[in-house]
């Protein structure tokens, strides 16, 4: 994605606006999360779940979400967390939401691309792309047993009664709004999931310059956590 794009679509999400980026896309927003508070479990599962799919099996992703009935539904569902449009069909394989706007596998890439951005998903670690067929399958392989060993490690907490400490959603709504200074369990709501996130890394940078601006830092500190000023541009890794 070119850079115009990223920033373009990084700032109408933290204000909050509609974002028109061309494509044949439709208008996309970014939902406010007291707006699907109700649904906030579905949205964060399909939203994921495509994302990772998406990095995953980037060429075919679009053969698999027309594959069944029930796939075309799920992303139909994910698709409507992002739009207005209440007249959204599936049309042999195009999901039109007229006036000429439609998603297909014409621009399912560009689309999956922003929704990486929105999601801070837009990482160097998922550009990369493999030289050939072999590397293809290294690295499938490679992710298959991390995700082996992963599945393996909590069935052994499970069976202990032990839980990870983990960082989830509700972790960080509850860290902004014990930390913001305007921002508390009252109106953080009022946000995007993109404001959220980008409010919970910015609050890590503040705490990562504080020893900084207090003047406890040491060099080895200062190096260790190459520390910048908190207003420095954040960069997903």
């Amino acid at each position: 994605m070119k850079k115009g794009h990223k920033s373009y679509l990084e700032l109408c999400a933290l204000l909050g606006k509609e974002i028109d980026i061309g494509y044949n896309l439709p208008t996309i927003k970014m939902p406010l999360i007291k707006d699907i508070s109700y649904n906030l479990y579905v949205y964060l599962n399909l939203v994921d779940k495509y994302l990772d799919l998406y990095e995953r099996k980037r060429d075919d992703i679009w053969l698999k979400i027309v594959s069944s009935e029930n796939e075309s539904l799920n992303f139909l569902t994910m698709v409507s967390f992002f739009s207005n449009v209440s007249d959204l069909e599936d049309k042999k394989g195009v999901f039109s939401f007229g006036n000429g706007k439609y998603i297909s596998y014409e621009n399912i890439d560009f689309f999956m691309k922003i929704i990486r951005v929105l999601h801070h998903r837009d990482s160097r670690r998922v550009d990369y792309k493999p030289a050939n067929t072999l590397a293809q399958r290294m690295m499938e392989e490679a992710r298959r047993r991390k995700a082996a060993i992963e599945k393996k490690k909590t069935e052994m907490l499970d069976k202990a009664g032990i839980q990870e400490d983990v960082i989830g959603f509700i972790e960080i709504i509850s860290s902004i709004s014990a930390r913001h200074p305007s921002l508390n369990l009252s109106n953080i709501c009022d946000l995007n999931y993109y404001q959220i996130i980008n409010q919970y890394n910015r609050l890590l940078k503040i705490d990562k310059y504080t020893p900084c601006l207090v003047g406890n830092a040491t060099e080895e500190y200062i190096k260790e956590n190459k520390v910048k000023h908190y207003s420095f541009k954040i960069f997903d890794e």
